[in-house]
């Protein structure tokens, strides 16, 4: 029961670990047969189990697929690299590799006391493979083959998984895991390049090969994304400003330095910081506190049942702030569905920096993605971890074009620092991968009538450059680039 109730605060505690899932509704209008081509749709995302899991309810037994590389925009054209070029592509170059086939691995919670978490990062690169398959066929002569592991919501399994990739695959791609502190010092031991679709804690964001494809605050640079804009529509709410987050010893420092941040630059002042039990339940003390200090602006960081249960509990005292903005997570249909009638009033606000599924009749790139999920997984539902996990699958292989016929994990991790700006085609905000710099590229949606419709930037995209970072020891404001 302990590993349990771990397992969901970690949950909680990843920025999009357990992300949002699109509709069912919503996904028959994206993936149109073959074509993946969509017609206009306004659904919130599905409920919060993964479908994906549904999908496939026990881990996959290893996959095989062959495919081709993709371009730069992550929906691959091109060629020239396909075929085994004139000298050869030098056979088993290195682990996972042969004449024939590039071996990767990737894993993922399957099963466990939180079962099917993370399925979707796992069906999102079997699906990329499927992709590349038929659209590539090999990269320089080799087809791709991929071995899914289930970690199964367990440091150990975590650890033991990590170790069979380390043994057979070249590379790691897409893996997703609750536990992956458990595969910190395997993966930096044996040197393995490891292109995540999220990484939950600090011990694995610190190992140098490890590139997560959603890049977290680090402990000396932290994003201002999640502030700016509420500074600017709600400026009287923010000067009665609290925070509501877990327990811990990263989520404190990180929240003192927003808040110093915001109070300096942004005009934030902070009437509470109300640090409560990651696995906290009974939300109508913290719910009293926040009426008790008058917040008009409420920044909330958790699982997304604990925002739903906070937001009833702000209702259920008569407290209804002019800006509750959960984290992430809360981009999830889970927590409109369980927040209910407590959302009237349009008062809940979520920043994301991955495609809003709602405007999945926009973006091509979040089609393709859908459609090829569809194809290996019918009843699966494109999520933003696996908006993530593809386009690390896509990364992986635009830098093994790039790498030439005879791949080593020495030559491809060298190449990952010059990895910037990266969207998978536009499947999220420009990610500096290589440098492991956060981004403060955000789009806010806003819940209303049990949906999520944009708020900020109107149109489409992101917005990027206005916020920027806070460097934590310098205790001063670092610029980032407009987009």
């Amino acid at each position: 029961m302990r590993r349990f109730a771990t397992a969901l605060a970690l949950c909680g505690l990843a920025t999009a670990a357990c992300g949002a899932r699109v509709g069912d509704d919503l996904r028959q209008q994206a993936v149109s047969d073959e074509q993946g081509v969509s017609r206009p749709a306004s659904t919130a995302p599905s409920p919060s189990r993964s479908a994906a899991a549904r999908a496939s309810s026990s881990p996959a037994s290893p996959t095989e697929s062959s495919a081709p590389a993709p371009s730069r925009a992550g929906t691959t054209t091109a060629t020239g690299w396909t075929a085994v070029p004139a000298g050869g592509n030098g056979g088993a170059t290195d682990t996972g590799v042969t004449a024939s086939a590039i071996t990767l691995a990737t894993v993922a919670d399957r099963t466990g006391p939180v079962p099917d978490v993370h399925a979707d990062a796992a069906l999102a690169v079997r699906a990329y493979v499927a992709y590349f398959t038929q659209r590539f066929g090999t990269v320089y002569g080799r087809s791709l083959r991929l071995v899914e592991l289930d970690s199964r919501t367990d440091a150990g399994e975590t650890r033991t998984a990590t170790q069979r990739a380390c043994r057979s695959a070249f590379a790691a791609v897409g893996s997703a895991s609750l536990f992956d502190a458990a595969a910190a010092s395997t993966v930096e031991d044996c040197r393995l390049p490891d292109l995540r679709a999220t990484a939950s804690s600090p011990e694995i964001r610190a190992v140098a090969n490890a590139y997560p494809l959603e890049v977290q605050p680090r402990a000396d640079l932290v994003s201002l994304r999640r502030f700016g804009w509420a500074a600017e529509r709600f400026p009287d709410a923010v000067t009665k400003a609290a925070y509501v987050h877990p327990d811990t010893a990263e989520s404190n420092a990180r929240v003192e330095a927003e808040m110093a941040a915001t109070e300096e630059l942004m005009g934030y002042r902070w009437v509470a910081d109300v640090r409560v039990s990651p696995t906290e339940v009974n939300s109508g003390v913290t719910a009293q506190r926040l009426k008790a200090a008058g917040a008009r602006y409420v920044a909330f960081e958790g699982r997304p049942d604990q925002a739903a249960s906070l937001a009833r509990s702000l209702r259920s005292a008569g407290w209804t702030p002019q800006v509750f903005a959960p984290d992430a997570t809360a981009y999830d249909a889970g927590f409109l569905e369980q927040a209910g009638e407590a959302l009237a009033g349009g008062w809940v606000y979520v920043g994301v920096s991955s495609a809003v599924v709602e405007e999945i009749a926009d973006n091509d790139a979040l089609q393709l993605y859908a459609q090829w999920l569809r194809r290996v997984a019918p009843d699966a539902r494109p999520t933003v971890t696996g908006q993530r996990a593809w386009g690390a699958a896509a990364l992986l292989v635009q830098q093994l074009v790039e790498l030439g016929p005879r791949p080593t994990r020495a030559g491809f991790l060298a190449l990952m620092p010059q990895v910037r700006a990266f969207t998978a085609g536009g499947l999220f905000a420009p990610e500096d991968v290589g440098g492991k710099r956060p981004s403060d590229c955000v789009a806010v949606l806003r819940a209303v009538s049990g949906r999520f419709v944009r708020f900020t930037p109107s149109g489409t995209g992101y917005r990027c450059g206005e916020d920027g970072l806070w460097d934590v020891a310098a205790a001063r404001h670092v610029t980032t680039a407009r987009r």
